[in-house]
């Protein structure tokens, strides 16, 4: 009877840690490797958009207006805000910008939504405010450097920029990042802060 017993408990001991061997294979993470994309491009020429206001951030209303813009509608500006759909399974998003000068600056707010149990629309949170500074960095765009400083500046829908991660090597030669954490969200917006551009400039990104 014991051995039996022991050959049942030996039994369901090799079961179970099967089990777990099986649920920990299945739970691994995983990093999503995306390639980097352009995601908005500016122009220093016309005009830029302004500031959204608390009343025109939801998705629907940022699609109107950049809607309006683009058929000459009015809303002159709002045709350079970009909305962006953040891939599934995203988990971050790292930030570059390449501008046509060296010492050029672009400044963009940025704010994330989720449609949560609903696809057509959302609240937009703002993140923040990025300033990259362009350097002399060669990119593989031609005539564009890559920004070689970034600096953040928190918004009041967020109190604290714990939500950011931001590299600067603090030299010209340099390829500065921002990197936010963004929480399961999937809707990016990148709104170019009127009279901030002072060359031609492109935000990259790269979902991870």
């Amino acid at each position: 009877m014991k051995k039996i017993m022991i050959g049942v408990l030996l039994g369901v001991g090799v079961v179970l840690c099967m089990a777990a061997m099986r649920a920990q294979i299945g739970s691994e993470l995983t990093t999503p490797n995306f390639a980097w994309n352009t995601t908005a491009s500016f122009l220093n020429a016309g005009t830029e958009a302004t500031a959204l206001a608390v009343g025109e951030r939801t998705y629907k209303t940022v699609a109107a207006a950049i809607a309006t813009a683009a058929s000459g509608g009015g809303n002159e500006g709002d045709e350079e805000i970009v909305i962006y759909n953040i891939p599934y399974g995203t988990n971050g998003m790292r930030f570059r910008a390449i501008g046509f000068s060296d010492g050029g600056t672009v400044k963009i707010d940025v704010h994330t939504g989720t449609f949560d149990g609903s696809t057509d629309d959302c609240e937009f949170a703002l993140r923040g405010t990025l300033t990259f500074t362009t350097g002399t960095q060669a990119s593989t765009t031609a005539n564009y450097e890559m920004a070689r400083a970034v600096a953040l500046t928190a918004s009041s829908d967020v109190s604290s920029t714990s939500g950011w991660t931001l590299a600067n090597a603090g030299t010209a030669e340099s390829v500065a990042e921002a990197l936010p954490d963004l929480q399961g969200d999937d809707i990016l917006v990148l709104v170019p802060i009127e009279g901030s551009l002072t060359a031609n400039a492109k935000i990259l990104t790269k979902p991870y």
